[in-house]
């Protein structure tokens, strides 16, 4: 892909996050899949932020690492692409009796000097990123030595036809969906921009299929089709998400395999 292709899909993948979770930003602060779990205790566990450590959120959504963040009193940053979002993380963060600094930001051009945090977080939002490498290089600008990076993202297969297909059905109820990465992959970037690997990890996180169609207010068709992409796809796919069926053939429920990783930067 040339280099204005590269530009043409990073802008209009930014538009599609804009558009779509703007519209969407109260599900996702009501949301009990992305509010809590135990992804979220692991990740803040790994990242072991306390007072006067100067945190950030990156496409904090509705806030809810952010709140999690401040809660151990680290000076907490949240940036968003999404003003929608921004707002629900605002109002998260009151409801808990909490402030942090809220940025309108791109993840891939982050607007903060080198070596300005302790602890960069991420949470279920870097397969929208048009440029994953990108993104951890941003990562690495932006903290300190010896700051420590945390991201929680869905995880594809290492089979290249499962990831396929798993990437085609997450792209399918959500066109702002990029790709998704494996554990793997997620390594060799953070390695590749001179992080140090300290742990990785997978967690399984059971979804609701209504819900989760529901989210992004998807048809009756689109469920259908959805179910019938991993009824019929590679078994490799069906190994990875796990689906349950109903007995009119649509998903009633899987499970999404999550990567968990914590680099440090030297």
């Amino acid at each position: 892909m040339t280099a204005k292709a590269n530009e043409q899909e990073e802008k209009r993948l930014r538009e599609e996050n804009r558009e779509r979770f703007g519209a969407r930003s109260a599900a996702y602060r009501a949301s009990s899949v992305h509010g809590a779990g135990l992804d979220l205790d692991r990740l803040i566990a790994l990242l072991a932020p306390g007072p006067g450590q100067q945190a950030l959120d990156i496409a904090t959504g509705a806030g809810h690492v952010a709140v999690a963040l401040a809660q151990t009193g680290a000076q907490t940053t949240a940036c968003d692409l999404t003003a929608n979002m921004l707002a629900e993380a605002a109002a998260n963060l009151a409801a808990h009796g909490l402030k942090a600094e809220l940025v309108e930001a791109d993840a891939l051009a982050l607007p903060f000097a080198a070596a300005s945090f302790d602890l960069v977080a991420s949470r279920m939002a870097p397969h929208h990123f048009a440029e994953p490498a990108r993104f951890v290089g941003e990562v690495f600008r932006v903290l300190r030595p010896g700051g420590r990076f945390g991201l929680v993202d869905q995880a594809a297969p290492t089979q290249p036809q499962a990831a396929e297909t798993i990437n085609a059905f997450e792209k399918l109820r959500d066109p702002s969906h990029n790709r998704q990465l494996s554990l793997d992959e997620w390594q060799q970037l953070a390695q590749a921009a001179g992080f140090t690997i300290r742990s990785a990890e997978i967690f399984r996180k059971p979804l609701d299929f209504d819900w989760w169609t529901g989210v992004q207010n998807a048809t009756d068709e689109t469920r259908r089709q959805l179910s019938e992409l991993l009824a019929n796809g590679p078994a490799e796919a069906r190994a990875w998400y796990r689906p349950e069926f109903r007995e009119n053939g649509l998903i009633a429920q899987f499970s999404s395999p999550h990567a968990i990783l914590l680099a440090v930067k030297p």
